[in-house]
């Protein structure tokens, strides 16, 4: 595709697309759970046959915790909302 222009080139600067995973629930959910929830997930993902399956398919576990990952996910949706935007993209 050799003549398909990138996105730099296509007037999108800046585009930074990384793939990520994370444990969500439902809204509302008692922060006692919550905490609980982060605890056993942090455990798990430091039990070193998890950590070497994990680092056999190239993830890295960030294990920040419930706030900073819904902070996590509030910024990336409005990149990508201002991205959408700016691309003129339209769902139908």
């Amino acid at each position: 595709m050799s003549d398909t222009p990138t996105l730099d080139e296509s007037g999108i600067s800046g585009f930074d697309m990384a793939t990520w995973l994370g444990l969500v629930a439902l809204a509302g959910l008692p922060s006692l759970i919550t905490q609980a929830l982060a605890l056993k997930l942090d455990a798990f993902t430091k039990d070193p046959d998890i950590r070497k399956q994990l680092d056999a398919l190239g993830l890295l576990v960030d294990g920040s915790g419930p706030a900073a990952f819904s902070a996590f996910i509030d910024k990336e949706s409005a990149r990508m909302d201002k991205l959408i935007k700016k691309a003129g993209i339209r769902f139908e």
